[in-house]
């Protein structure tokens, strides 16, 4: 699957984000592809956006920056994808194996990134890499937190996806920017269920 150029386009080094960041996001599936859940963390008290849940990953640091001056778009994006690789490795430890199949061979990647912006004058892009988990390894499946974040949960798709439009809260608290950002500006499990279905569609 070729790498989804208008996303990777708008990673070029030479725009005018102020701050950019990359994070995962792992969504649990049934065998059957229904009802898919999402991995939300969250943050405590002394982090951004405190007693709020977000997902695995976090701001590209100079390095990250330095290295990416000049590349290609496609360039761009697998800088962007090794920072959301190493945030999350520093936030919950090791994925769902079946995660971390993704992430090696290169399937999440190839999907692209899913650009979000936020702030006054959209100066915030975090760019945002969906992983598929099989949902018998989710259950059995604990993260290493770091102090950044107090929590985890798998939460329903829907109820995020709603939460995210209407601006409601899940468990009593509300959803950091970035996911709020990420359910509106895209629909960012449409890609995963066409793969799912397709699964079905050739075991049948």
């Amino acid at each position: 699957m070729a790498l989804n150029e208008p996303m990777a386009e708008s990673l070029s080094h030479s725009d005018s984000s102020k701050k950019r960041g990359a994070g995962l996001l792992l969504v649990s599936f049934s065998l059957q592809g229904l009802h898919p859940r999402i991995l939300l963390l969250l943050r405590s008290a002394t982090s951004g956006h405190p007693f709020t849940w977000g997902l695995p990953g976090g701001n590209l640091d100079e390095a990250d920056d330095a290295g990416d001056h000049g590349r290609s778009s496609s360039s761009s994006l697998s800088v962007s994808f090794a920072a959301a690789l190493r945030e999350t490795k520093e936030e919950i430890g090791a994925v769902p194996p079946s995660a971390a199949t993704e992430l090696a061979n290169g399937t999440a990647l190839a999907r692209g990134g899913m650009v979000t912006h936020r702030g006054k004058r959209l100066q915030k892009k975090y760019v945002v890499f969906a992983v598929k988990c099989d949902d018998e390894e989710t259950s059995k499946w604990t993260p290493t937190l770091n102090d950044e974040h107090t929590a985890f949960g798998w939460f329903d798709a829907a109820d995020v996806a709603q939460a995210a439009n209407n601006g409601t809260e899940i468990q009593g608290r509300r959803l950091h920017p970035v996911v709020t950002a990420l359910f509106v500006q895209h629909k960012p499990l449409d890609l995963l269920r066409v793969e799912v279905e397709q699964r079905e569609t050739v075991a049948v």
